[in-house]
């Protein structure tokens, strides 16, 4: 059987989803471009992604950099970003002809904690919403309800 090794780049690769995801796609054997707004947090963090890669057979690589850069670079674009300035980042990035997959869930924070945000009149998702903002990209929603620290851990 005969699989496919992808450069995935992660927007948002510097949170806690991000850093995980990524994490396990190399540990598959992608590699992984940490994007970020500041290239050098990415970098420390893809760091970190690879001390833990040094014993796993066939995994990957990661290294960090601009978000713009990450993008130019991949074949495959997760987006874990925060839902408040989601639409913009995603209006910003050039993903044409890019696979998107979105895990960003639309979020709100106040006194009560989180809650769910209602996107375009309750019949949309951050996923749909990026799909309207970059027509030429086949964006895909998944990995919703994984949780950060199960990503960063060795099972």
């Amino acid at each position: 059987m005969s699989t496919s090794r992808h450069t995935v780049a992660v927007i948002g690769g510097t949170g806690p989803q991000g850093k995980g995801l990524g994490y396990r796609f190399a540990r598959h054997g992608h590699d992984i471009v940490l994007g970020s707004r500041a290239a050098g947090k990415a970098s420390a963090v893809a760091d970190e992604v690879n001390a833990r890669l040094v014993s796993v057979a066939g995994a990957g690589t990661a290294r960090g950099a601009a978000n713009a850069d990450a993008v130019a670079s991949a074949d495959v674009v997760l987006l874990a970003v925060p839902y408040d300035g989601h639409d913009e980042l995603v209006a910003s990035l050039q993903l044409a002809g890019k696979t998107v997959i979105s895990c960003v869930n639309p979020l709100a924070f106040d006194k009560r904690g989180a809650h769910g945000r209602v996107v375009n009149g309750g019949e949309g998702s951050a996923a749909e919403s990026a799909q309207a903002l970059q027509p030429e990209a086949v964006v895909v929603g998944a990995f919703h309800n994984v949780a950060a620290p199960a990503l960063w851990g060795d099972e």
